[in-house]
């Protein structure tokens, strides 16, 4: 679907999304012609996220650093995986990418402002979720 701008007129929260009601959506016919379609909102438009909490875009291109490891490489996703948030990371120097779970235990710095992340991983971990692209 090619990009367009559009008005959001309504917004409820349904079994933990969200139904979003564009204007000029009328129909169900209407409705069909967005599905699959991605929602991009300005920056300048997204709140501050609440006190302790970041939004995924945010993480998106923080360079994460590990106490022992050192440079693991920049979050260029962050999966859901329905047990909880993994960051992907990729190293530009050889293209590995490692899957770090997001959790409270190994954070010991985040820095969205400056896109820093420094982890203190259990031994091991970069070895076992790392696998060449």
């Amino acid at each position: 679907m090619p990009l367009r701008t559009v008005r959001i007129r309504s917004f409820r929260e349904v079994r933990g999304g969200g139904l979003i009601t564009l204007e000029g959506c009328d129909s169900r016919e209407d409705a069909d012609l967005w599905r699959n379609a991605e929602l991009v909102v300005e920056r300048t438009a997204v709140p501050p996220a609440p006190e302790g909490l970041v939004y995924h875009f945010e993480l998106v291109g923080c360079r994460c650093r590990d106490h022992a490891e050192g440079e693991l490489g920049q979050v260029v996703e962050v999966v859901e995986d329905g047990g909880g948030h993994l960051l992907r990371l990729r190293r530009a120097s050889d293209e590995v990418e490692i899957l770090v779970p997001f959790v409270d235990a190994f954070i010991e710095r985040l820095d969205v402002e400056a896109q820093e992340i420094d982890l203190r991983l259990p031994a091991g971990l970069v070895e076992i979720c790392g696998s060449a692209s």
